[in-house]
């Protein structure tokens, strides 16, 4: 557990995000159960193939981000009343883009602590 930690870059935090990756799980919009720089981690119902290549769209308030996820990795889900799959993805936008993505992902998360404080 703690070495999947240590490889990670970029802080995960848990925002209010809605993600749409129409090649991997055309469904619907899926909530990342965390979220960064990087990438994010869903629970799909259908268990995606490690590799897979989607566009991708991701919402963070009113602000769409493109781009590209790669599914990295695949778990089953333990838990007999939630079934189904986790699955890790490595979201690739611009270089443009990413001190946008960053600073709007910042102020969710200040929000979020001021909300709890």
């Amino acid at each position: 557990m703690m070495a999947g930690f240590n490889r990670r870059r970029s802080h995960r935090s848990e925002l209010p995000v809605l993600i749409r990756i129409p090649r991997i799980y055309p469904e619907k919009p899926l909530r990342p159960k965390d979220i960064s720089m990087g990438g994010f981690m869903v629970e799909l119902e259908k268990r995606p193939d490690v590799g897979a290549v989607s566009q991708c769209g991701v919402r963070i308030e009113d602000t769409v981000f493109s781009g590209e996820a790669t599914v990295v990795w695949v778990k089953k889900k333990m838990r007999p009343e939630s079934p189904g799959w986790h699955a890790g993805l490595v979201f690739k936008m611009p270089e443009e883009k990413e001190e946008e993505f960053e600073k709007v992902m910042a102020a969710i998360r200040s929000s979020l602590q001021e909300k709890v404080a």
